[in-house]
């Protein structure tokens, strides 16, 4: 139980002001299926002074089901289908040259 809260005290440590860096460590603690954290231990998380203030709130959000801070690490688990990926990096890649072509903000 102990070490659970020692892994996101060093998480915390090791982010800093990195955010997204913090985000990586609530994705390998919460999952679709919840946290791995009991109700003691979320507790303990969201009060340590250890912790930094802004990754306390994040991790709040992040283990309450539903919030988009939840369902946004949910989505850092998801894996990607190749396919997928380079169908819609195509229509972006058509869709900024369309941009491009038309000049700023669609002025000629």
């Amino acid at each position: 139980m102990k070490q659970n809260i020692q892994y996101m005290v060093m998480a915390s440590r090791d982010s800093g002001n990195d955010l997204k860096k913090w985000l990586r460590y609530l994705r390998k603690v919460v999952t679709a299926d919840g946290s791995i954290f009991s109700p003691y231990e979320a507790f303990r998380i969201r009060t340590t002074r250890q912790i930094d203030s802004l990754h306390r709130a994040v991790f709040a959000q992040a283990i309450k089901n539903g919030t988009p801070t939840n369902e946004y690490v949910i989505y850092l688990n998801t894996p990607i289908n190749l396919s997928t990926y380079l169908k819609e990096l195509q229509a972006h890649e058509q869709t900024q040259k369309n941009v491009a072509s038309k000049g700023f903000l669609g002025a000629e």
